[in-house]
Parts: C-alpha cells; structure tokens; sequence
C-alpha cells in the first residue's frame, strides 16, 4: 500500500514514432524507410509511424516486415541501403532492434537519422557501442 497516486500515461504503440518524425522533418528530412517484426506491437509501431509519414509529406521509400527472432539483418539492411532514404525507422524489440542497427553499422548504412523503438534502452546503448568499437 503507501503507493495511492502512482500514475503512469502510456503512449500508444501507434504514436510512437510521431515526434520523433514531426522533428526530423521539421529538420528536412523528406524521406523514409520502415523496417518492422512481424508480430502486433511492433507492427502497429509502424503503420503509425507510416500514417504520420505520409500525413507530413514525407516519401515512403520501403516498408518491411521481418519474422520474429530473426537474428542476421544484413539482406534487409542491404535493401534498405539502396533506397538512401533519410531517415531509418526500426518498429521491433530489444534484440532485433539491436541487431538491425548493429547490422546497419557493419553495412555502413548512414542515414540522417536513425529511429528505433527502445533507443534510450541502456542494454541498446551497451550492445551498439561494442559493435562500434
């Protein structure tokens, strides 16, 4: 008990990725490309983040859709790399996101920007760094 006012304001899956997109084209971002796990959440990430895409004018370059627990991303990257969007969005969990921009690194994908869900996730941070060493 003791923990009567504890609220927490959750962001829907779907809104995920709006304002990281409304500043990066706020920026002059005008392309993108989505890249996401082939389960729900994941999924509604981005088909949101597809919906405010095209709601600010941005050109939608890809859009894929990968099966769970897939662990070499370097196909995917490779056709993603092609497109030379501006702006890279990964919609998945902790371990694929970890492997698509360790992946992205290897293939030397250089976009703008690069937003993925759990980015601030200190275990995404760990796992970048070592690949970037």
């Amino acid at each position: 008990r003791g923990n009567e006012y504890i609220f927490s304001s959750l962001t829907p899956g779907n809104k995920y990725m709006s304002s990281g997109l409304e500043l990066l084209r706020s920026r002059g971002a005008e392309t993108v490309v989505f890249a996401h796990e082939a389960k729900s959440f994941s999924a509604s990430v981005c088909r949101g983040a597809n919906a405010t895409a095209f709601a600010l004018g941005m050109h939608v370059a890809g859009y894929y859709e990968y099966e769970p627990g897939k662990t070499n991303f370097a196909d995917l990257v490779y056709q993603i790399k092609s497109l030379d969007a501006d702006v890279y969005v990964g919609c998945g969990h902790l371990n694929d996101v970890t492997y698509l921009i360790g992946n992205a690194n290897v293939l030397n994908v250089n976009p703008s920007a690069l937003l993925v869900t759990h980015a601030s996730d200190q275990r995404i941070i760990q796992n970048v760094g070592i690949q970037n060493s």
